[in-house]
């Protein structure tokens, strides 16, 4: 197995030789998703491009393994392994951030890389072993890579982040897919073309016509995806909706909720008249605020005043047991109710093997306390109105599951509030930011995502980014949001394209196994 410290030589040898190794053609397909992976108004326009042939190096690899099966198993599980360190080495460097202290900086950073890598060298072997030549590879190279980014978001562990859809988050036709098969359709999509683009290459095929055949894949999913953009189902209603990020230093300031109360008031006098919600991100007031007599006056008069219903992010116990949450303040100021987080965040919000670890735990901004996960979706309904809101909580917004949970319950609008501010001005709250879109296509909801430090989005049902706080910036941001109660088809068969994988893998190995 090859180790990090050898992986960066290969990208020189891959240069200075002319003729790559299997070890450098893994680095580069790493390097290649890794880079998928970096939102930025210029990149945007080239990196779900890249995401269609990233995969390609790593296919021809696997696809060109030793026959023997040992050195076979051997070649596979290191080659996966590489991959999936270097992937999580370069596109998750802002874990650093989640301590303060070096070299403890490192641990989380290290530890996510080192353990989600086991996925792909998982991934690498499951391939290796069902057959990977033939005409049917391919195929099982994209159902297996669906399987194993599925798998990635199951357990209280999980950490399922780079899924290949999320890349196209910036061609808002290619998530149309989304609300047919959810995220796996479309990295369904992205590995497979990846897959025909290697085995091309490697059959040595120059005849210039066979390359169009290869397109035809995300040609289809854009030109469908197009078309359901301007057949879209009619919305019920509208709500005008604002977010509000205050850009604060820190994690958990004493003047947080006053900032945002000041901006709630900006927020409305901007629109000239009362909004329907202000959202405010996760952790607006890290207390118990219903407890608080010097704070719940000031947002239930706010409220009052403004005429203007107010989610925001807090904490609520129950004995021992605390519970982070989205609180929804009425338009007359009073308390309507609160949506429990879910899924809460492994090293984040609860801490296994405290016994053991703590002290290195009281070293994480959060490492002090356990939260405890809700145990109900978090419909929220406006009073007097007709609008109801799912709530999802900062990490739970990468579960697909969780957004169709909210919609299932009765939303015709999701809200995501999140505090991403350890994370400063680095890709990581943007590719958080990016998963809100997909949330929004597969449920056909749309989304109002409010973050600390950014980037706060406004998303139409279709994933398209109305309005953007980008990163470090204070301010809101307001628009009309159609309210939708329809259901899609991934809202109504959940996860029903992974019984396609599975039965494609079961083929596939059967045609491979065949062929030989």
């Amino acid at each position: 197995m090859t180790g990090p410290r050898k992986a960066f030589p290969e990208i020189l040898r891959l240069f200075r030789d002319g003729k790559p190794t299997d070890r450098g053609y893994v680095v580069l397909s790493a390097i290649l998703l890794a880079l998928c992976f970096f939102p930025s108004p210029l990149w945007d326009a080239v990196r779900p491009a890249l995401a269609w042939v990233a995969l390609a190096p790593l296919y021809l690899v696997l696809r060109n393994l030793p026959g023997d099966l040992r050195p076979r198993l051997r070649s596979a599980a290191g080659s996966g392994y590489l991959f999936g360190l270097l992937l999580h080495l370069v596109g998750a460097y802002w874990l650093t951030n989640l301590v303060p202290e070096w070299p403890l900086a490192v641990l989380p950073y290290a530890s996510v890389a080192v353990i989600e890598a086991l996925w792909f060298a998982l991934f690498a072997l499951g391939f290796s072993v069902a057959g990977p030549r033939g005409p049917a590879a391919p195929w099982l190279f994209a159902a297996l890579w669906t399987v194993f980014e599925w798998l990635r978001t199951l357990g209280a562990y999980a950490f399922p982040w780079f899924p290949l859809a999320a890349t196209q988050v910036p061609w808002t036709p290619m998530l149309a897919i989304c609300s047919v098969t959810g995220q796996w359709g479309l990295s369904f999509a992205l590995a497979l073309t990846g897959a025909w683009v290697g085995e091309r290459i490697a059959e040595g095929k120059r005849d210039a016509r066979g390359w169009p055949v290869i397109g035809t894949v995300p040609a289809a999913l854009a030109i469908g995806g197009a078309v359901a953009l301007s057949n879209t189902p009619g919305a019920i209603g509208t709500a005008t909706v604002a977010v509000a990020q205050a850009s604060y230093g820190g994690i958990y300031p004493e003047e947080s909720l006053k900032a945002y109360l000041e901006l709630a008031r900006e927020a409305v006098a901007a629109n000239g008249r009362p909004l329907d919600l202000v959202v405010m991100p996760e952790s607006t007031f890290w207390d118990e605020l219903l407890r608080r007599s010097d704070a719940w006056p000031a947002v239930s008069g706010t409220a009052a005043t403004l005429q203007t219903s107010i989610l925001l992010g807090t904490e609520e116990t129950e004995g021992k047991r605390r519970f982070n949450v989205g609180m929804l303040v009425g338009r007359q100021g009073d308390y309507v109710a609160s949506a429990r987080k879910i899924k809460i965040v492994p090293l984040g919000e609860f801490f296994p093997f405290r016994e053991v670890l703590g002290p290195i735990y009281a070293q994480f901004p959060t490492g002090n306390n356990d939260l405890t996960p809700g145990d109900r979706p978090g419909v929220l309904r406006l009073p007097d109105s007709d609008v109801v809101a799912g709530t999802l909580i900062c990490y739970e917004s990468a579960f697909g599951w969780r957004a169709r949970q909210e919609a299932l319950a009765g939303a015709v609008l999701l809200t995501v509030i999140t505090n991403d501010a350890w994370f400063g001005n680095s890709a990581g709250p943007l590719q958080h930011a990016d998963l809100a879109s997909l949330r929004a296509a597969e449920t056909g909801r749309a989304v109002a995502r409010a973050a600390t430090s950014g980037e706060s989005r406004l998303i139409d049902p279709a994933g398209r980014v109305l309005a953007t706080i980008p990163l470090l910036e204070r301010g809101t941001q307001t628009a009309t949001l159609p309210l939708r109660n329809d259901r899609t088809l991934y809202v109504r068969f959940g996860d029903w394209f992974l019984a396609v994988c599975i039965s494609l893998l079961i083929y596939a190995a059967y045609r491979n196994r065949q062929s030989h």
